[in-house]
């Protein structure tokens, strides 16, 4: 099955592209359809190509070798799960970066694509306490407090 590259660029989580200590990381998330990976084929940063028994996949706690996904030992990729790959080349400096990805997939075959992402100083900015699926809980009215309270010196029991 042929998927145009526009679609398949959905996978990639823009501005997830970040430098670790012993390599890079980036992340997909699964907006095509339920499947299972049968094959990692291609990881190239910046032409930068490790080799694929060095790349890892973490996904719901656990880790795999990109080599070691095969027709025999799938990695299942749920609509809406996401994966981390991590990729040991040298830190990447700020800017952008082109990254090429290719897999095989059990209900689409063989699949690549081609996107830049960017990758930008750390982020300095104070960011309050939020979580979207439980704002208003006690649990986010109390770290909002404390945050307040760190960040201002001042000792609050009413914000929310």
């Amino acid at each position: 099955m042929k998927i145009p590259s526009l679609i398949l660029k959905q996978l990639y989580n823009f501005g997830s592209l970040r430098n670790l200590e012993d390599g890079v990381e980036l992340t997909l998330k699964n907006r095509l359809s339920e499947t299972s990976l049968i094959g990692v084929t291609k990881v190239v940063i910046d032409g930068k190509e490790p080799p694929l028994d060095r790349v890892t996949l973490h996904i719901d706690g656990r880790s795999l070798v990109a080599s070691e996904i095969s027709a025999d030992s799938p990695l299942h990729f749920a609509l809406g799960q996401t994966v981390q790959l991590r990729a040991p080349i040298p830190a990447l400096d700020d800017g952008r970066h082109e990254i090429a990805l290719g897999f095989e997939a059990e209900n689409f075959g063989k699949l690549s694509f081609k996107v830049k992402d960017g990758l930008a100083a750390e982020d300095k900015r104070v960011h309050v306490p939020y979580d979207k699926d439980q704002d208003y809980g006690e649990a986010m009215i109390r770290k909002r407090q404390e945050f307040v309270s760190s960040f201002s010196g001042a000792k609050l029991d009413h914000v929310t």
